[in-house]
């Protein structure tokens, strides 16, 4: 793994024939101005060329992150990622020795070796997105060490990908996934849980009027408490959750 990454890094930085700076400063000099330009993110890894980082992103020792793809808020990436194309939605958790996005080839074509579509190698011919479908990774999503997702994947929010799983079709909204291809476990939650969780996190309580993520985290821990206390206790027919107690949220602004 750390050969490929070495090699990654030196196809994808072209550094000039004659530089002298010696590779290990180089590459430790690209990790120091990414953290720089990134001041809320943790980047410990020369090889992130994206631009698209969202705040107090995470991303570990010798992961590749190519550029164009989009890593949302506060999302903790492990060591020895690659990601080649997508979008990665916030708080999500991504495993060690991850692939995502890899290199599509065409098939269809008589040849379809990497030689005949690619203008820096020796046999161009025509061209070919290699990147054409990015997959597409929802938020609060859970992936383990060692999984593989393909192009074209769509990820729902709160999913889990079990460790050593290739994922080679969507994935729905708080399930649970594994195997080669992964396949259906089972969901995370009922549908009723379901619903009441979205609205939560995604109404508008929690979008609108919150200056600071630290003057929400009381909300968010009393919200918590609330749908633990509520949950298998009452449902009425529209699969609402209710509670036997009357609950007040605040949030210092």
């Amino acid at each position: 793994m750390q050969e490929s990454m070495a090699l990654l890094g030196g196809i994808m930085h072209q550094r000039k024939k004659n530089c002298i700076i010696p590779q290990g400063i180089f590459y430790w000099w690209q990790q120091v101005k990414k953290n720089f330009k990134f001041k809320d993110c943790f980047i410990n890894t020369p090889f992130c060329y994206t631009d698209n980082l969202g705040k107090g992103v995470s991303i570990g020792r010798n992961s590749a992150i190519f550029n164009g793809v989009s890593i949302g808020n506060y999302t903790k990436i492990e060591d020895n990622v690659i990601i080649y194309c997508g979008t990665i939605g916030k708080f999500c958790s991504i495993g060690c020795a991850c692939s995502l996005g890899g290199a599509n080839h065409p098939f269809k074509r008589l040849i379809s070796s990497a030689y005949f579509y690619l203008k820096d190698l020796k046999f161009y011919s025509c061209k070919y997105d290699e990147y054409q479908n990015p997959p597409i990774v929802g938020n609060d999503v859970w992936i383990g060490n060692n999984v593989q997702i393909l192009q074209g994947v769509k990820i729902g929010n709160g999913a889990i990908i079990g460790a050593g799983s290739v994922v080679t079709k969507d994935v729905d909204e708080y399930t649970i996934v594994a195997g080669v291809p992964a396949k259906f476990i089972k969901n995370r939650f009922t549908d009723a849980e379901i619903k009441y969780i979205k609205n939560w996190i995604f109404g508008t309580e929690m979008t609108t009027g919150i200056k600071n993520i630290k003057n929400c985290l009381q909300l968010i821990l009393d919200k918590y408490y609330l749908l633990k206390d509520c949950i298998n206790i009452n449902f009425d027919q529209e699969s609402n959750m209710k509670c036997n107690e009357n609950f007040s949220f605040s949030c210092m602004v």
